[in-house]
């Protein structure tokens, strides 16, 4: 649940997911927002476009396994632990990032 004024004096606020699995989904009452493919990053969600509406204090997220035998070919480092069922589906950390602005006025000479 994100409370409300969490924007008040931010330019954006980023909801970063660290995932292992195929696609990770970002709901709001059940209404997909936004969803990302997994290429061993974190994915960034900015807030700011969901918080404006009343209802959309509350978000659910789903993370849907990867198989070890999928058609995907992932070109990162490190292939994730697919454990013994063959399978991975982990959100390693989630945290909320904010973004500044700083505006500095002009001088008139």
């Amino acid at each position: 649940m994100v409370p409300p004024g969490a924007m008040e004096n931010l330019s954006e606020l980023f909801l970063e997911v660290d995932y292992r699995g195929d696609v990770a989904r970002f709901y709001a009452n059940h209404h997909l927002l936004t969803d990302d493919f997994y290429f061993g990053e974190p994915w960034f969600i900015g807030l700011n476009r969901f918080l404006t509406s009343k209802d959309a204090s509350r978000f659910e997220l789903s993370i849907l396994p990867l198989r070890k035998d999928a058609p995907v070919n992932l070109e990162i480092p490190r292939l994730p632990d697919f454990a013994g069922n063959g399978q991975v589906d982990k959100l390693n950390a989630i945290r909320l990032v904010p973004e500044y602005q700083l505006v500095i006025g002009g001088c008139s000479h």
